[in-house]
């Protein structure tokens, strides 16, 4: 797999997109998203690297899989007065509702924002992971129809997750941008042979980060 890739810990790095906006932080958002990188073909997700960019290739895919390692900063504890409790440590668990993504190109095409719904659910002060598509159905045929079979396009999608913690105060993670070069580039097997697509995976990457299917003679016919 193609695409520069990173060590977490104990280093953090920060990444300026010629794409997108410099934002100060005012505080910690309720869900972070702390590294993203895409799943194996087993859809494990790494939680040590992350990715920093990827590709994809729209002729072989319509979609780019990316997973999210996400850590609730919400802190709940149990009060009690006389020996009762009178909150629930429960009340900071978040529910996710939505994930809303927006995406900028150059050469410009334009990709409208979506907000698609989901659901998923982390627990007050734990983490979890999340495997999102960043193209919406809309997005992969706007790009589709628009990219040229020798030109390429740099896209940076924004990614942003909102939801509601148990007690119903509403939460949003932080924006992650991540940037994708797209390209539509036909792909052709040698002479005489034809791609071949694994049935019995969980997560098919073929098309995203230089990906492309194995090729292999086609299957004989017996002789009757």
């Amino acid at each position: 797999m193609s695409g520069e890739r990173f060590l977490m810990k104990p280093f953090y790095i920060a990444a300026l997109l010629a794409l997108g906006p410099v934002a100060c932080v005012d505080s910690t958002p309720a869900l972070q998203v702390l590294t993203v990188a895409p799943p194996d073909t087993d859809c494990v997700i790494p939680d040590d690297v992350g990715l920093l960019r990827g590709s994809v290739n729209l002729s072989l895919t319509d979609s780019y899989l990316l997973g999210l390692n996400v850590v609730s900063n919400l802190q709940g504890s149990e009060v009690l007065v006389g020996g009762n409790p009178v909150s629930d440590p429960n009340s900071l668990n978040v529910y996710l509702t939505e994930v809303e993504f927006s995406y900028a190109t150059e050469p410009r095409i334009n990709v409208e924002s979506e907000t698609v719904a989901i659901y998923g659910s982390f627990p007050s002060a734990d983490d979890g992971q999340l495997l999102i598509n960043l193209l919406t159905t809309k997005a992969a045929e706007t790009l589709k129809a628009q990219i040229a079979a020798d030109a390429s396009v740099e896209m940076v999608v924004t990614i942003q997750l909102h939801g509601k913690t148990t007690s119903g105060s509403e939460v949003d993670s932080n924006e992650v941008k991540y940037p994708l070069t797209v390209t539509n580039e036909a792909f052709a097997c040698p002479d005489n042979q034809v791609p071949v697509v694994p049935a019995d995976i969980a997560c098919n990457l073929i098309g995203m980060n230089g990906v492309v299917p194995a090729c292999a003679a086609p299957p004989t016919t017996p002789t009757p």
